[in-house]
């Protein structure tokens, strides 16, 4: 995009100028990243109809649940935000909609010649009900409305309630161009994150929050030319439609949550993950045919004592020797370094990085000059850095900072198609769901973010999880499905589209571990095969001690 592109226009339709907290953000960002401008505030007038009284809606057959709903389920994204000051210069548009059956509501042709005279590319709804008639043509890009759920699974809803109720793992949210049939709107942006099932508001905050800026990446899309999914088919779904739960279906959500609360915080100080290292005599590109791992194929590292575990394998050949990188997790201090070491039995290891700073994931990469560079997850530092290897010393010295600002989790880069790329996830809470890329023209040079990002939102295949590789001239990255549990198992995707401006892949095999283990997360190519790492849940006094003293009586309750 160009400066000097003209900003798209766009409307806000809400109930009142008290929108929540995340509606606020999303307004928020595009204002911020200078893509379009407020041209109107169109607010819905008072229908008219007479709510039930203020406590009578509690002794009614949802009852149970809308108590519930009031007293216990309070995430930050649904506080409310006064935008007055935000639009105060604002076109501001009052409108009585005309109601034609039970819920669909049309604009009057007065409000809609208002509204098509400020000429808005596109409207955000954030309030009315069942929008249909030629409202829903007047924006050039239409009218974009969210649906916190996966309209796979269920229309509807309510957020959050039901994919805890049926004990889904993953729950959806969509970003569509709404039309004339219900349910049935074009999709702009998809993605999943992993469910909260002991939480319902740690469920809602994860869905909002995580969404806020899909309307900035449509507007550069749009920008960029890059927005030829506006031109896709409706969607279809056979899902069921589901409304506000009687009091017998809350019961049941109550005594689920209850149970996967005991279930949570029992795995996390009972059931710590304990990860061992593995060499397999085959290459990556081996797995795309034939993922499946059996126990005769496993060469294991030596097992680490129950206090500690090592994964996130990586290794290279200097031509005299053979080095192993990993990270080392203490249990009793709840922190990781990177190590290396010249054999399987960990004898002759040492710390590779001399900074104290946590450090994980060592991806390496080796040019045809043998010579060895490694970029470790660092996202403590707040940075993503690059590293060479010192081979007199059996070290990685630091020689340049990639993203002084960012510190990707799981970083992993390649070369391809003339360029660098660089992959790796959000920090906090995009740490699993997040996708971001990097591109830059020489290794050490300046890397710019994809126009994308975050290019991908989903549980199930956004994490890096080791060497990325080109198999007949398509390129192949590994990632993570931490969407049962984390590192579940790896996809192999294969990336259809990768430029400046667009990204997508697809799933092309799945790696599971074999029987006996519940998990794999890391996969990485060695000279004559691959590393993996895969788990097994352990108890140990040393992790039940360290992870009680983090969470305190406070957070058990």
């Amino acid at each position: 995009m160009t400066e000097t592109l003209k900003p798209l226009r766009f409307g806000v339709l809400c109930n009142s100028l008290v929108l929540k907290q995340w509606q606020f953000e999303c307004i928020q960002h595009i204002i911020r990243a200078g893509l379009a401008e407020i041209a109107m505030v169109v607010v819905k007038e008072d229908d008219g109809l007479k709510p039930k009284g203020k406590f009578a809606k509690y002794f009614s057959k949802n009852g149970l649940y809308l108590l519930y709903d009031r007293l216990f389920v309070k995430p930050a994204v649904l506080k409310p935000v006064d935008i007055s000051a935000l639009v105060s210069d604002k076109t501001l548009i009052r409108v009585k909609t005309i109601r034609k059956g039970k819920f669909s509501e049309y604009f009057p042709e007065e409000s809609i010649a208002q509204i098509r005279a400020l000429q808005p590319d596109f409207m955000l709804r954030f309030g009315f009900g069942i929008l249909k008639g030629e409202i829903l043509d007047v924006p050039k890009y239409g009218i974009w409305s969210y649906h916190h759920a996966d309209e796979q699974f269920h229309r509807g809803g309510p957020t959050g309630f039901w994919e805890i109720r049926r004990k889904k793992n993953i729950s959806g949210v969509l970003l569509q161009r709404l039309t004339e049939k219900i349910d049935s709107g074009i999709i702009l942006r998809k993605g999943w994150v992993k469910t909260v099932d002991h939480s319902l508001s740690g469920l809602i905050q994860s869905l909002y929050s995580s969404t806020t800026e899909w309307p900035v990446l449509i507007c550069r899309d749009i920008q960029n030319e890059c927005a030829g999914y506006f031109q896709n088919s409706p969607l279809v779904t056979e899902a069921p439609v589901t409304r506000i739960p009687g009091n017998l279906a809350t019961h049941g959500f109550l005594f689920r949550k209850f149970i996967n609360y005991i279930r949570f915080q029992y795995s996390s100080l009972f059931r710590n993950d304990h990860w061992q290292l593995f060499m397999i005599g085959r290459s990556l590109a081996g797995f795309i045919g034939q993922p499946e791992i059996t126990h005769e194929e496993l060469i294991p590292f030596s097992r680490s004592p129950r206090r500690l575990y090592r994964a996130d394998p990586f290794g290279f050949s200097t031509g005299k020797s053979d080095f192993y990188l990993y990270e080392k997790y203490d249990y009793k201090t709840l922190s990781g370094q990177v190590y290396i070491s010249e054999n399987e039995c960990f004898t002759s290891e040492k710390k590779a990085f001399v900074q104290q700073v946590h450090h994980s994931y060592p991806y390496i990469f080796v040019f045809s000059d043998n010579r060895v560079y490694c970029i470790p997850e660092s996202c403590a530092s707040g940075q993503t850095k690059l590293y060479e290897f010192d081979e007199t010393i059996q070290e990685f010295k630091q020689i340049a900072v990639l993203l002084p600002d960012i510190g990707l989790v799981d970083p992993s880069v390649i070369r391809y198609n003339g360029r660098y790329w660089l992959f790796g996830t959000s920090g906090g809470n995009g740490s699993n769901t997040s996708l971001n890329i990097f591109y830059a023209e020489t290794l050490t040079g300046k890397w710019s973010p994809h126009c994308a990002n975050p290019v991908k939102l989903d549980i199930r295949s956004s994490r890096p999880a080791g060497t990325m590789f080109v198999h007949e001239g398509a390129l192949y990255r590994p990632v993570q499905d931490s969407s049962n549990t984390y590192g579940g198992r790896i996809h192999l995707c294969r990336v259809e589209k990768l430029n400046d401006k667009e990204f997508s892949e697809m799933i092309v095999a799945t790696i599971n571990p074999p029987a006996g283990f519940t998990g794999i997360h890391t996969i990485s190519a060695i000279k004559d095969g691959v590393l993996i790492d895969m788990k097994k849940p352990k108890a140990g006094w040393c992790a039940f001690w360290s992870v009680l003293g983090r969470k305190g009586l406070k957070g058990l309750i």
